[in-house]
């Protein structure tokens, strides 16, 4: 074959692939037509399957119209890339145009508690890579609402699911998930059919460098957030948790997991309390759940634990246990603990040490304040290796590891000192209840040395979006400022989005 030939060839062959990987933007809708195109809104697909038959890849947008609503499952095994995510979102049309997003509704993906067949997986399962999910409502699943298994790089975004049989969110062995400002409500009701005692509103399970950011939890039967069995490196932050009934923020068997600036409160509901409504679930708790583990039935290795923590600025009120380290693994130790500058508020137990070493742990600048009758500042006055100072503690001096000469006992003002174990509704409490008030003898009562612990990931310097911390340092997790609108709850240095709708 002459050379010309064989060039003529292969450049076809290069923009024949070029033409291929070209992304494209496709429409669903009620009312819609699966034998169009597809590529906009006057000749899109009508149904979920016609999705499910496709073949999609990076760029490509996959847009629901915002309002219909379907009852099938969505499977997505398509990948995007890094540089071009497969988006599975909603569209909305103005003034005959359509645009990404939603105006109002979402778009419903409604599973009459018959679908999916299997517990396991979700309304919007997804088995790719590099894939983003958002703007969605999902109700009424017979499983999950979102769920990723064996995929990376994905993100659920402004994703509200309500009435799940199992988590709203879930992550099975996939790593660097961002799960950030959606709304999980009514989860893990599998329990109430003696099926489940404890699944998670949104979890990560050997799902290393999730981030969950943002989100709203709200009555979940089990636990609130739970980065679980070596999912190493996760970031919790900027949550707001009411009314789980095992534990609001849980890191399980998962080193190095962050916990900050998120609020977790209990509720006066007792059907989403513990033990058959005994009590409320507990706040932040970090633990090794043995049956992880080998030689308990597990696989995980018995030095793959939740090490390394840290568990600041974040605010807990009428939980069982504000911050505890349970420590089921009778081998645990959970080395390099930092607990600092957290507001715990009338909780059962503000603070709960455990019995397991936390060598090279520290416990400093926090504000334990326990007002109504039977509440305790601390479980004991052991620390395993863990040491405090410059902390408020409401009932005195309680001795042992916690005593140091830096501590205050007396003088505490917030915002809001009463009322705190009438929470009823989400919004009963807010951040701007645990402000610490001008009289306060909290403010500039802490340690400064905390700021040493500012990196990359944990940037304690910058938690107040660009507004330093007062020097000497305040006690718990809010500035004390004499700028009537400065106060606010500690965010990430890059801006979030609006927090979604309600379900």
């Amino acid at each position: 074959m002459p050379i010309r030939w064989m060039r003529f060839l292969l450049v076809c062959a290069v923009l024949g692939a070029s033409a291929t990987a070209e992304s494209a933007t496709y429409y669903v809708r009620n009312g819609g037509n699966d034998s169009a195109s597809g590529k906009s809104h006057a000749d899109a697909w009508a149904s979920i399957d016609k999705v499910n038959s496709g073949s999609f890849g990076p760029g490509d947008e996959i847009l629901f119209h915002a309002g219909d609503k379907w009852t099938d499952q969505l499977v997505v095994k398509w990948s995007g890339s890094k540089s071009q995510p497969l988006v599975i979102g909603a569209y909305y049309v103005e003034n005959g145009v359509a645009k990404r997003g939603i105006n109002g509704a979402r778009p419903t993906i409604d599973g009459q508690d018959r679908i999916p067949q299997s517990r396991h997986v979700g309304l919007i399962e997804i088995t790719g890579d590099h894939v983003r999910v958002e703007n969605f409502r999902l109700i009424n699943s017979e499983g999950r609402g979102v769920s990723f298994r064996e995929a990376s790089f994905g993100a659920v975004i402004n994703v509200v699911t309500h009435n799940t049989y199992d988590s709203g969110i879930k992550l099975n062995e996939s790593s660097d998930i961002l799960i950030e400002n959606n709304h999980i409500a009514d989860s893990n009701r599998a329990y109430l059919e003696g099926a489940s005692a404890w699944g998670s509103a949104i979890a990560g399970v050997k799902s290393p460098r999730m981030t969950v950011r943002g989100n709203t939890v709200e009555k979940v039967y089990g636990e609130g957030i739970n980065a679980n069995q070596g999912s190493h490196d996760s970031l919790i932050e900027g949550n707001r948790v009411y009314g789980a009934r095992a534990v609001g923020i849980y890191a399980d068997s998962s080193p190095r997991v962050t916990i900050r600036r998120n609020i977790v409160l209990g509720t006066t509901d007792s059907g989403h309390w513990r033990g058959d409504g005994k009590t409320v679930g507990s706040g932040i708790v970090v633990n090794n759940e043995k049956y992880h583990y080998a030689g308990y039935g597990g696989k995980t290795p018995l030095d793959v634990q939740s090490t390394d923590a840290k568990i600041y600025a974040n605010l807990v009120a009428y939980t069982n246990q504000g911050i505890a380290f349970w420590g089921n693994l009778p081998e645990s130790s959970f080395d390099n603990a930092e607990v600092y500058n957290n507001t715990l508020v009338d909780n059962n137990v503000q603070f709960d040490g455990g019995q397991r070493p936390k060598p090279n742990g520290r416990f400093v600048n926090n504000i334990l304040l326990s007002i109504s009758s039977g509440t305790r500042d601390v479980a004991g006055t052991k620390l395993h290796g863990m040491t405090a100072r410059n902390n408020y503690l409401s009932q005195g001096d309680p001795g042992g590891d916690f005593s140091h000469s830096t501590n205050i006992y007396k003088g505490v003002a917030l915002a809001r000192m009463s009322g705190w174990r009438a929470l009823d509704k989400l919004d009963t409490v807010t951040w701007k209840d645990f402000l610490p008030m001008a009289s306060s003898r909290t403010n500039g009562a802490g340690d400064n040395g905390i700021l040493s612990l500012a990196t990359a990931k944990n940037a304690y310097d910058r938690d107040f979006n660009g507004e330093p911390h007062n020097n000497p340092i305040d006690l718990g997790a809010l500035r004390f400022s004499t700028q009537a609108n400065a106060p606010k709850v500690p965010k990430p240095p890059a801006a979030v989005s609006a927090r979604p709708l309600a379900p």
